[in-house]
């Protein structure tokens, strides 16, 4: 099933807008536990296509995604870098190659929605990682395998007929 993320801005000037789209494998029975919900955040909601097209604000941020228009995302984000009061947005900028990496230390938000968006952030850091050495070990195992068939490429799948 098709997912998307959509977020409601917390800016009075800036519409709702999708921030991901999402397939669903249909393995989960609450779409709030899979994939998407690790997007969404306190200020989106998982939906269906169905959905956003019953409300006529979605049905617009959903018009914009499909023409791959982004200007709502654009101008939260500068809303967002244009507010003081939030000790904790900084923009980024490019680093010369040159430049010795400047890492500040890390501090965790005593603001229990922003800490607990910052742990599930690390928790999907730390999973991504994981499974990429997964797939990179089992890549090593299967072209070990390969290269274990006395010099013969094995085919991965064989078809065996009954002639």
């Amino acid at each position: 099933m098709r997912q998307y993320v959509i977020c409601n801005s917390p800016f009075p000037d800036v519409g709702p807008h999708i921030i991901a789209e999402v397939v669903s494998d249909g393995l989960e029975d609450d779409p709030q536990n899979g994939l998407a919900a690790g997007l969404a955040g306190e200020r989106a909601l998982i939906v269906t296509r169905s959905q956003l097209k019953a409300d006529p604000l979605w049905r617009m941020a959903l018009e914009a995604w499909d023409a791959r228009d982004d200007s709502e995302f654009d101008r939260e984000t500068q809303a967002i870098l244009a507010d003081d009061s939030d000790p904790y947005t900084t923009p980024l900028r490019v680093v010369d190659g040159s430049e010795p990496p400047k890492r500040a230390p890390i501090r965790i938000p005593t603001d229990a929605s922003r800490r607990e968006l910052i742990l599930r952030a690390r928790a999907l850091r730390i999973w991504s990682r994981d499974l990429v050495q997964e797939a990179r070990t089992f890549r090593q195992g299967f072209l070990a395998a390969q290269a274990g068939s006395h010099g013969k490429e094995r085919p991965i799948l064989e078809v065996v007929t009954n002639e």
